[in-house]
């Protein structure tokens, strides 16, 4: 599963180098502390997923290697993509971070929140050097999804009678939409023909789903050390994510009943609904939807001529839904 992110990401090592000297410049500020939460969780071991689906989307597409545009793109993408992290830290208590103590156990809630919105800020002054009305409105329309996203899902903490159907309409926005516009603007770049573009939006959508749908199996497994968030913290903050809501939909009324006053319960652990998780089989329910999601994505690429560069979107489906972090 590595060996496929590690064949990405040196088949555009030369972009991603010069996307992390651009993550770096264009993050300095002139308040000291801003600067060190930046540097602190810029620098922390990431994969930089969405902005390499970006960087691919673009290149598969034809955009010429020796323009910049992709990479600002990519800069803009991962700025936001971190400044929902920063806020995120805050607002579920996390602790760990890619592997660091989070920026807000150290520098506190303030610091986090506000460096969150500089970078926000800093994407938005970023937009304009693109001069593209329709990028910036994608983006514009994406962050409101995204944070419409997470405002729905604390809507609905400590409901299990959250539905499949609504969840995935939560994860859609919350989750899924960076994705989509990742691919969906990659794509913009290097082409104005409107079904490539939707192909694209359609690809980045689904990879964002798979993408989230395994993250709420991973903190169900409590097998799992490697994880960069803490095993079982979704239960322990009444998050109703995938595996306990269909755990619940199709637990029997007796069990219903537990699983209901198990998770309005503060002090429920994850060992105390593992039980239940197993005997409904709620894990091998959600890697089945994930598997439809990626068979979609697989779908949505069908139209791009065969490049390298296709090949490294198809393989990003199959890290998607192989990872164990």
């Amino acid at each position: 599963m590595e060996q496929i992110i590690q064949n990405i990401q040196q088949l555009i090592a030369n972009e991603l180098h010069d996307l992390e000297i651009m993550l770096e410049t264009h993050a300095q500020s002139k308040s000291e502390l801003a600067n060190s939460v930046l540097s602190h969780i810029l620098s922390a071991s990431s994969k930089r997923i969405r902005p390499i689906v970006t960087i691919l989307s673009a290149l598969a597409h034809g955009f010429p290697q020796d323009q910049t545009e992709h990479l600002e793109l990519a800069c803009i993408i991962e700025y936001l993509h971190t400044a929902s992290l920063l806020h995120d830290d805050v607002i579920d208590n996390s602790t760990v971070r890619r592997g660091k103590e989070t920026a807000h156990t150290i520098w506190g809630n303030t610091a986090s929140i506000l460096a969150g919105d500089f970078l926000h800020a800093k994407a938005f002054q970023l937009t304009t050097d693109l001069n593209n009305y329709r990028i910036q409105r994608v983006l514009a329309d994406t962050t409101e999804a995204v944070i419409e996203g997470e405002l729905e899902h604390l809507y609905k903490n400590r409901n299990l009678r959250t539905s499949k159907f609504e969840y995935l309409n939560i994860i859609s926005a919350k989750t899924a939409k960076l994705f989509m516009m990742s691919s969906q603007l990659g794509c913009m770049l290097a082409s104005e023909d409107e079904n490539g573009i939707n192909h694209m939006a359609e690809y980045g959508h689904h990879l964002g789903m798979i993408f989230q749908i395994i993250d709420d199996c991973l903190d169900y497994d409590i097998g799992n050390q490697k994880m960069g968030k803490n095993t079982g913290q979704d239960i322990q903050e009444g998050k109703p994510t995938l595996p306990i809501i269909l755990a619940y939909q199709n637990a029997d009324p007796h069990d219903q009943t537990k699983l209901e006053t198990m998770f309005r319960d503060n002090n429920t652990h994850i060992e105390d609904v593992m039980p239940y998780i197993e005997k409904t089989n709620a894990l091998e329910l959600c890697y089945t939807e994930a598997e439809t999601a990626a068979d979609l994505c697989r779908e949505s690429l069908q139209s791009l001529p065969q490049t390298q560069y296709k090949n490294a979107l198809e393989q990003l489906i199959d890290f998607a839904l192989q990872r164990k972090h």
